[in-house]
C-alpha cells in the first residue's frame, strides 16, 4: 500500500534533465505524474537483491495522456523535460526532512548520455 506524506510540483524548463536520484537512507516510493507538458523518464533498478536489478526502462510521461507512474524505493530515477517544459506533479510516502536529507545523486549520464537523445524515429 502506498500512503502519501508529502504532494509537490516541480517545473523543468525545456530540454532540463533531472538526474539520477536516489533515496538511500530510508525507504521512499513516489508516484509521478505530467501536469503540464511531458516527460522522458528512466528507471534503473540499482536493488542488489532484486530479480530486475540492473534493468532500465523508459517511459513517457503527457499532459495530453495523463497517468501515473509508480517508483518503488531503491530504483534510480531521473527525468528530460520535453520542448515545452513539464510540470511535475508527484507524491511520496516518506516526508522530507531538511535535518535528515535522504537525497543520492549519480549524474545524469551514468549509464550513459544517449539515453537522453530524443528519438527522432
Amino acid at each position: 500500500p502506498f500512503e502519501p506524506r508529502q504532494l509537490s510540483c516541480s517545473w523543468a524548463a525545456p530540454g532540463r534533465i533531472n538526474a539520477f536520484h536516489l533515496h538511500p537512507k530510508r525507504e521512499q516510493n513516489e508516484l509521478w505524474s505530467a501536469i503540464v507538458g511531458g516527460l522522458l523518464v528512466w528507471l534503473v533498478d540499482v536493488r542488489a537483491d532484486s530479480p530486475t536489478s540492473g534493468n532500465r526502462r523508459r517511459y513517457v510521461l503527457s499532459a495530453a495522456e495523463p497517468g501515473l507512474l509508480y517508483i518503488p524505493s531503491g530504483v534510480a530515477h531521473g527525468y528530460r523535460a520535453g520542448l515545452d517544459g513539464a510540470l511535475l506533479l508527484y507524491a511520496m510516502d516518506d516526508q522530507f526532512d531538511p535535518a535528515d536529507s535522504n537525497e543520492g545523486r549519480l549524474p545524469w549520464d551514468y549509464w550513459g548520455e544517449e539515453l537522453w537523445e530524443i528519438n527522432r524515429g
